[in-house]
């Protein structure tokens, strides 16, 4: 939604259209994509992942395009902060499809490939109440991987956005990237 909000906001303040198109398609792409990760999740099947990871790298391939198209009409101190979230989009969408969705991807093959047998719906919400939480590498030794950066760099960056960019207008106060008045 952060993503949104700050593509409608310069989209407002740059009079360019095409990235408030790309916010409205974000937040209900991302609602599939969590709707997908759900679905691996209870079931099991790790298509749901890599579908998952895929509407996640598309939706921010629309933001970095959206913030790149917003780049020569902002103030320079707000191409800086452009400029940092198109190469850290950047990166986010390189890890997603060279390491992420490859490996969900990988997985499913290899389950389809042995005759794995998913969950239903109902076999998996009865599942999931019985996992056991563990503090074994061998079973974090992955999700550290992404975990790790997620919930720290990410959360920074998310909490950072509150606050940046700061627009200057003639004769307005100045606003944050939620559009609030400081």
């Amino acid at each position: 939604i952060q993503w949104a909000l700050l593509l409608l906001l310069l989209s407002k303040r740059t009079g360019i259209r095409t990235p408030a198109i790309f916010a409205w398609m974000i937040v209900p792409l991302i609602v599939i994509a969590e709707i997908a990760s759900w679905y691996g999740v209870v079931t099991t099947n790790n298509l749901g992942h890599a579908i998952e990871e895929s509407i996640w790298a598309f939706c921010a391939l629309l933001f970095i395009v959206g913030l790149g198209l917003c780049y020569k009409k902002v103030e320079p101190h707000v191409r800086r902060f452009i400029f940092l979230g198109i190469g850290l989009g950047t990166a986010y969408i390189a890890f997603m499809v060279t390491v992420d969705v490859p490996t969900y991807f990988s997985r499913w093959r290899a389950d389809e490939a042995s005759g794995y047998t998913y969950f239903t719906i109902a076999e998996g919400l009865q599942d999931i109440q019985r996992i056991v939480v563990t503090g074994r590498w061998e079973d974090w030794q992955y999700a550290m991987v992404w975990q790790t950066p997620y919930f720290s760099l990410a959360v920074w960056v998310s909490l950072l956005l509150i606050f940046f960019p700061r627009f200057a207008g003639s004769g307005e106060k100045t606003k944050n990237a939620s559009g609030m008045d400081e």
